[in-house]
């Protein structure tokens, strides 16, 4: 007689997406739906992060902004990410939470990474200093992060990218 045991498959992944609500965005967010469509148990916490004035950061010497202006700022880019969200990853329900914090985006991302007990981080890497996740950003991430970090470039020729995994 043969027995054998059975197996419980249900699985758990976290994963927390970088985003800066541009066209690039999509990309990322469907290679971060890509890593947990097989998961039984998988959460996508998406991040963007709204960053303070660079003077009022400074002469406020703090790492939240507690400024009305800067809230209403980070409210209206929640609804932003919401609409974004609601186009870009179809039946959202449970799986997605949606973060806006004010601070500088390595910093949030992993401080939401250490908070929800992420498996990975997922952001795009861009080479041009005026987007969010400028390599020099993404280089701290992965310094600073609690877990590994899945850094995505979408090639410009067609077809093509390239993928960098860097473990913590």
């Amino acid at each position: 007689m043969i027995e054998t045991n059975h197996v419980n498959t249900a699985s758990h992944m976290t994963v927390v997406v970088g985003v800066d609500l541009s066209d690039v965005s999509e990309h990322v967010l469907a290679m971060a739906r890509g890593l947990v469509r097989s998961i039984d148990d998988a959460q996508l916490h998406v991040v963007h992060v709204v960053q303070p004035q660079p003077l009022q950061h400074l002469a406020a010497g703090a790492t939240r902004a507690t400024d009305a202006a800067v809230l209403a700022h980070a409210e209206a880019a929640h609804r932003r990410l919401e609409l974004y969200c609601e186009s870009s990853v179809p039946h959202r329900g449970e799986r997605v939470v949606l973060h806006t914090p004010v601070g500088q985006p390595a910093e949030e991302l992993t401080r939401i990474a250490r908070e929800t007990a992420a498996d990975i981080i997922v952001v795009e890497v861009h080479d041009h200093p005026p987007r969010v996740f400028h390599h020099s950003v993404v280089a701290r991430i992965a310094r600073t992060a609690p877990c590994s970090v899945l850094a995505i470039r979408k090639s410009t020729r067609a077809g093509q990218e390239s993928v960098a995994a860097t473990s913590h």
